[in-house]
């Protein structure tokens, strides 16, 4: 009977009313009731806010932390264990097993013309040794050319995402910052009310019409009913008075 807050039918316009003896009280605390409900919106939605900001404010450092590592890491390797040289290391180990593989051709061509004598045999099982322990070199550069290349691959494409993951980031904080206050319902108070110059209820003037309308409407049924009575009565004596004289039956 106080209080009544509802929205108006097809808007998004909150009306609240307040009925009380006293208007001015009644216009205050409508108002005041308007007022702490836009306060406790802005509120709620600056939480929000600070709340998205934070959020957005801590991945962005944390992606930041992890791109640093990365990046560090890929540095790391790149420097301590360079590609180059071990490539450098490969040609010369491939090149040293081709000649090799000539000579040793040469050797045995030239074995097998000497009818196999002990210097050519000689010559074939040390070209063989050499061949050997080339070829095993080579391996081993291979390999760890290959994992180097592999480590340095990961680190690079584990720095580039990461650096991906942070540019993104860092966009989302910055949108974040910038649509402060856009989100949610922006309220505001569109009509503070006025102080009515008389209560509204009880009215004065409809309260006497509608006993002036009662009154008469009970008049009205009295008559009728006592009119009704008294014909009632006079029909069963059997007679009809008539203003001056009497029929009797």
């Amino acid at each position: 009977r106080v209080l009544k807050v509802g929205l108006i039918r097809g808007t998004r316009v909150l009306e609240i009313g307040v009925t009380i003896e006293d208007p001015r009280k009644a216009q205050a605390m409508a108002q005041f009731l308007a007022e702490e409900a836009i306060r406790l919106s802005q509120a709620l939605n600056r939480e929000a806010d600070d709340e998205l900001i934070r959020v957005a404010e801590a991945q962005a450092t944390r992606i930041g932390q992890d791109y640093e590592k990365a990046e560090a890491r890929w540095s790391r390797l790149a420097e301590s264990e360079p590609l180059e040289p071990l490539q450098s290391e490969m040609r010369g180990l491939e090149s040293q097993r081709s000649r090799i593989l000539r000579s040793l051709l040469s050797a045995e061509v030239w074995a097998v013309g000497d009818s196999g004598t002990p210097e050519a045999a000689a010559r074939v099982r040390m070209l063989e040794t050499q061949r050997k322990r080339v070829e095993e070199s080579l391996g081993k550069t291979t390999t760890l050319l290959a994992r180097r290349t592999v480590q340095l691959a990961q680190a690079d494409a584990q720095r580039k995402r990461l650096m991906e993951a942070l540019e993104t980031s860092r966009r989302q904080y910055e949108a974040a910052r910038g649509s402060v206050g856009y989100r949610g319902e922006r309220l505001r108070l569109v009509d503070p009310g006025i102080v009515p110059d008389r209560p509204s209820a009880p009215s004065l003037p409809l309260n006497l019409l509608a006993a002036l309308l009662f009154a008469f409407a009970l008049s009205a049924g009295y008559i009728s009913l006592a009119f009704g009575y008294n014909l009632s009565r006079d029909q069963a004596a059997g007679s009809v008075r008539v203003p001056g004289r009497t029929l009797d039956d």
